[in-house]
C-alpha cells in the first residue's frame, strides 16, 4: 500500500496540461500520477509537460469511451494500491443555467488548490468520510427517482 495519494487524471483536453501541472506540481512529493490521454489525439506536448515535471508518473492511453467512466475506471484499476485517490478530468463545458461557471476549475481549486490539498486530505482519513467534492456541486435532498437505487448501493 503506498503511501500517496494516487491522481488519476484523464486528460482528454491535452491543451489543459499546464494548467493541472501547474495546480498538481506543489503536491508532487505527495501524489503518484495516473495520466490517461486519448489515443486518437496528438499528446507530445501534454506528455513532455508531465515527465519534466513529475517523477512518479504512470502515462496510459485510452479511447474516449463513456465519455470520462472509461478511463477512469481503468485508471483507477491503475492505482489500486493507493488507499486515497482524487479523480480529475479537463472537461471544458461550463455549468449552470447560463453556462457561466467554470466548472473544471470550481472543482480542482476546492480539492487540491495549495492548503485545501491538506485540507482535503484530512477530510479523507476521517472514519467517516468516505467521499468528498465541491460545496457547490454537493446536492442534498435532490434524489428524485434515484432515491431507492441510492439507498440500494449504501
Amino acid at each position: 500500500m503506498s503511501n500517496k495519494v494516487a491522481i488519476l487524471l484523464w486528460l482528454y483536453h491535452t491543451d489543459l496540461a499546464e494548467e493541472f501541472k501547474d495546480i498538481l506540481l506543489p503536491h508532487r512529493d505527495n501524489i503518484a500520477i495516473f495520466l490517461g490521454l486519448c489515443k486518437d489525439h496528438d499528446n507530445t506536448q501534454a506528455e513532455s509537460i508531465f515527465k519534466d515535471s513529475f517523477k512518479d508518473i504512470d502515462i496510459n492511453y485510452f479511447d474516449n469511451g463513456g465519455t470520462d467512466v472509461l478511463p477512469t475506471l481503468n485508471l483507477l484499476e491503475k492505482a489500486k494500491n493507493y488507499p486515497i485517490f482524487f479523480k480529475l478530468h479537463s472537461k471544458k463545458n461550463n455549468w449552470g443555467i447560463n453556462k457561466h461557471v467554470n466548472w473544471r476549475v470550481l472543482l480542482t481549486n476546492d480539492l487540491i488548490y495549495k492548503d485545501n490539498f491538506n485540507h482535503t486530505l484530512k477530510a479523507l482519513h476521517r472514519t467517516d468520510t468516505a467521499i468528498v467534492g465541491s460545496k457547490s456541486f454537493i446536492m442534498k435532498d435532490n434524489e428524485y427517482t434515484n432515491h431507492e437505487k441510492i439507498i440500494e448501493l449504501c
